[in-house]
């Protein structure tokens, strides 16, 4: 059987506006074969009190949603090219957005909204960072599969999330947000269509 190799060679360069989360320079990712990422990918909810450091997490951006290609589209695949899921990295210190476009995370919150995000999952607030994903349905133009293309979407971002933590020794589970989404689109400043769908805690497992 042949064994794929994941080569991750491009680099997440991520330019940092002044208020926004500080990115270090690019560097190359690990290189693993598709095979072993997903011998090693499972849920994991118990994490370790230590922080990702800055280069991982845009990595770990890049892997889920970030720009590939010149014509700007993604490492996820995304019905008709929607591109309808945006990224809200949640920390301690505030709610940053992963403007995969522009190469760039924002600061748009100050609060700590990850309570409102994970609800009873208390376990999801031991991760140094929670990745919400969100769908803006706009995108699908009025699409009456709007709701179905924008979980699909969320799926494959998912994946994308779960094989790169799978890879880098990281920990990570997908879990369904039991939230008040009125609360968290107020907290982002989001539009009623932009819905939340999955929320992904992300740290190095506990030993």
């Amino acid at each position: 059987m042949k064994r794929y190799v994941l080569t991750i060679g491009l680099t997440a360069a991520l330019t940092v506006l002044a208020s926004s989360f500080n990115c270090a320079e690019a560097q190359s990712f690990n290189q693993t074969s598709v095979q072993k990422a997903l011998q090693d990918r499972h849920s994991i909810r118990s994490y370790a009190d230590k922080q990702l450091s800055e280069q991982t997490l845009s990595n770990l951006l890049w892997a889920a949603n970030g720009v590939n290609r010149k014509d700007g589209r993604r490492t996820a695949p995304s019905a008709i090219n929607a591109q309808d899921i945006e990224l809200y990295v949640n920390k301690a210190d505030g709610v940053y957005h992963y403007a995969a476009a522009d190469k760039k995370l924002v600061k748009v919150s100050s609060e700590d909204i990850r309570t409102i995000i994970v609800g009873r999952n208390q376990f999801a607030m031991k991760a140094p960072v929670v990745i919400l994903l969100v769908s803006d349905k706009a995108k699908f133009r009025g699409n009456q599969n709007a709701d179905i293309l924008g979980a699909m979407d969320a799926g494959y971002v998912s994946q994308n999330i779960y094989l790169f933590c799978a890879a880098e020794g990281l920990g990570t589970v997908a879990c369904a947000p039991r939230m008040d989404a009125e609360k968290v689109q107020k907290a982002l400043r989001l539009s009623e269509n932009s819905i939340p769908l999955i929320y992904h805690p992300v740290g190095y497992p506990a030993e």
